[in-house]
């Protein structure tokens, strides 16, 4: 796909910016692709004390579902509402607003955020329409010895976004609950993240997890 973005940079206490993306989202060559196209404006504010918001809105314009074979992902709607064929019922039309909050304490870099996103498509129900999460990352892992603490907590109703490329740590849609991560980097280009998930079904039969998953994470350049 296609990204353009652009930041103002002019002023120094207020920073405007602009997010686009135009995607051909493939995942087989038996049908027909899936197009995504987003939208997003914002803007950045420096504050006080170094501290940093950031807040934004965005439109994600999924194009296609219907005709491709993503609500088959590995086998599962991923959370999604399909018919009886295994098709998306609902289109995805996911209007979204969220913020961050960065700062310092104690020495130590913190990232607060809150993200609400809710699918705008027609004939939707209300009671599968609407997603949110909010949490916090502490710490900062770039050089040998440092380390990170991630949490955050969700709540994804059935269709408030396209299972298939949600979060598939925590299962896609219809899914809520939480995931703490502790990131450690041994070396400079080597970081251990142990992450720790419990999520629970919304609607429909019930279906928790626990899970306990170990990452390592080498990055290098060619």
């Amino acid at each position: 796909g296609i990204h353009e973005r652009y930041q103002y940079t002019g002023w120094k206490t207020v920073q405007p910016f602009i997010h686009l993306g135009q995607m051909v989202v493939s995942e087989n060559n038996k049908t027909d692709d899936a197009f995504l196209f987003i939208w997003q404006a914002g803007v950045v504010l420096n504050l006080p004390m170094s501290a940093k918001l950031t807040l934004a809105g965005s439109y994600y314009d999924w194009q296609g579902l219907q005709n491709s074979d993503m609500s088959r992902v590995e086998g599962s709607s991923a959370g999604n509402s399909v018919d009886g064929d295994g098709n998306y019922i609902y289109s995805y039309r996911l209007a979204q607003g969220l913020g961050f909050l960065d700062f310092k304490a104690a020495g130590m870099p913190v990232k607060l955020w809150f993200d609400y996103i809710e699918n705008t498509a027609q004939d939707v129900p209300s009671e599968n329409d609407s997603a949110w999460s909010t949490g916090f990352m502490l710490g900062s892992s770039k050089k040998k010895g440092d380390w990170t603490l991630y949490f955050k907590y969700a709540e994804i109703e059935p269709d408030a976004v396209v299972g298939a490329v949600a979060d598939g740590d925590f299962y896609g849609s219809n899914r809520k609950g939480y995931k703490a991560q502790l990131r450690y980097q041994l070396f400079d280009p080597w970081q251990v993240r142990l992450s720790w998930f419990q999520t629970d079904v919304m609607q429909g039969p019930e279906n928790s997890e626990d899970r306990l998953q170990l990452d390592m994470i080498w990055k290098f350049k060619l």
